[in-house]
């Protein structure tokens, strides 16, 4: 199978804070569970995809794999959009490596879609 991957160091003074808070949410909210190492990285490993999150003194450091494109731009936005909800000033320092997105780019995932006709089921019933 092949894996794409990608990570980016969210710019913050609270990455401890930030990362406890993170955690507790997921494992709360979504019932995921997070596995912590040796050396203080935080991982979340399902099927294909793994999350790392370790606090660094720069910021949060964020590691994500997954198994296509598609996967990794799902991790990447929801990854942000926690941390907006955490610390937006760190979500506004977000850089993904090797991202090449021009301002008013389209996603990778998106598709234009065009509408060629419309109808009513079931009308008159």
């Amino acid at each position: 199978m092949t894996e794409t991957a990608t990570q980016a160091l969210a710019p913050t003074k609270m990455a401890k804070t930030i990362l406890r808070d993170l955690v507790q949410h997921i494992e709360t909210d979504h019932d995921i569970e997070f596995q912590t190492g040796e050396n203080g990285e935080t991982t979340i490993e399902v099927q294909a995809i793994r999350l790392a999150f370790q606090a660094e003194d720069e910021g949060l450091r964020i590691s994500l794999a997954g198994p296509n494109e598609g996967i990794l731009l799902f991790l990447k936005e929801a990854v942000a959009k926690h941390l907006e909800d955490l610390d937006p000033a760190a979500a506004e320092g977000l850089r993904w490596a090797e991202e090449t997105a021009e301002v008013g780019a389209l996603p990778a995932n998106f598709r234009l879609l065009k509408v060629v006709s419309k109808s009513t089921p079931f009308e008159g019933l």
